[in-house]
């Protein structure tokens, strides 16, 4: 075990909080890495030195400084972890005033370092098993040494899992009308917020919760309890719990479990989520109909068929929006013209430029199928753009 600086800031940082005395921690090489007082930090400390060659409190008088390098008047004393010694921490002040609280301090310092490596082993488990999850849903083939990593980080490889993907963003949508992805997700009290109510409705010790890029979080749920009715039920609740926090949560459920591979189930639960929506945030891949053809297009398709339907208009924010409250209001006249707030006249208006400009007639099947089908394909563009 090594003391970096990182660890001896919020060393001091905690010391200072309790009492009203400069500190500093040196390491093992007896350079100060850390102070209440900035500009000591990089010195060389002699009583340091002396501390741990000695593995002893070392008390520094007034009369102490001048024939000690790098000194102040104070105590410093030995910092252990497993009976080792890893460094100093030191109080300045005169020894009789400081003696008091100097063994508290040390021992709270010592238990400070052995939470703080705690939570970084726990951290490091937990990467671990993003990294083997990541590489499970992308496995086309399960090997016996793949199944034996996975036992070490207590995953069991033989249980059916069905897949739930979340994606968090702003509630309030950008000036494009869409909703801008979260950057915060670094936000340790957010992801403490989800895991504890993974924790109350889930089962934390079969199932696994983890994180899943920078806006995300990826759930496998074993089989007994992956029923997506109910999960939908329970996602539904943290969506309106997270609304009140200006968040807008979309999922994703894949349709059915399967044991050992995971790939499946991931692309099934990827694909109902790129078809959730403002309206319907929350999608079962069981439910899914045109979109599992839609999303098998690849972009240069998607392109090539945009650039004959839509092309003329991929910049009129106006018409675009017209067309698709058209076709949200399943094409009543009345419905979409009081959804956007026009006359009835002027959105026969923009309709029938919308017909001029891309040689689509919306009286017809067939331009209705093409323009529909131009909208939908667009929108899994800007999904596949973001992948």
């Amino acid at each position: 075990m090594k003391l970096n600086s990182d660890l001896a800031r919020k060393i001091v940082k905690e010391a200072r909080s309790s009492i009203d005395e400069h500190f500093i921690i040196v390491d093992t090489t007896s350079r100060i890495i850390a102070s209440s007082e900035p500009e000591r930090i990089g010195e060389f400390h002699e009583g340091a030195k002396m501390a741990i060659a000695e593995d002893r409190v070392v008390h520094i008088h007034p009369k102490d400084v001048a024939q000690l390098k790098g000194v102040k008047p104070g105590i410093n004393m030995p910092i252990k972890f497993n009976n080792m010694v890893i460094g100093v921490i030191g109080i300045t002040g005169y020894p009789e005033d400081v003696r008091p609280f100097a063994d508290i301090i040390r021992r709270l310092t010592e238990l400070f370092i052995k939470e703080a490596i705690h939570a970084e082993q726990l951290s490091a488990r937990n990467r671990g098993i993003e990294s083997y999850i990541y590489e499970w849903v992308h496995r086309e083939t399960i090997d016996s040494s793949f199944i034996e990593r996975g036992e070490i980080l207590g995953i069991s490889i033989d249980s059916s899992y069905g897949l739930l993907l979340c994606r968090l963003e702003g509630l309030a949508a950008s000036s494009q009308g869409k909703r801008e992805p979260i950057t915060s997700m670094g936000n340790s009290q957010l992801e403490e917020q989800l895991r504890a109510w993974f924790v109350a409705d889930f089962n934390s010790k079969e199932d696994m919760m983890i994180r899943w890029g920078k806006d995300g979080f990826l759930f496998l749920i074993q089989e007994p309890r992956f029923q997506t009715q109910r999960l939908k039920k329970v996602l539904e609740k943290w969506h309106r719990q997270l609304q009140r926090s200006s968040l807008f949560l979309r999922a994703g459920l894949s349709k059915q479990c399967h044991k050992r591979s995971l790939k499946v189930s991931f692309n099934e639960a990827q694909k109902a989520l790129n078809s959730t929506s403002h309206n319907v945030p929350i999608t079962l891949y069981e439910h899914l109909r045109l979109d599992i053809l839609l999303q098998e297009l690849n972009i240069d398709v998607i392109q090539a068929y945009l650039n004959v339907t839509l092309k003329p208009i991929e910049n009129d924010s106006t018409l675009l929006l017209t067309l698709m409250t058209y076709f949200a209001e399943e094409m009543s006249i009345t419905q979409a013209a009081e959804a956007l707030h026009v006359h009835i006249n002027t959105l026969h208006y923009r309709l029938n430029k919308i017909a001029k400009l891309t040689n689509i007639n919306l009286k017809t099947t067939e331009g209705i199928v093409l323009a529909y089908l131009a909208l939908r394909l667009s929108n899994e563009q800007k999904h596949q753009t973001k992948m």
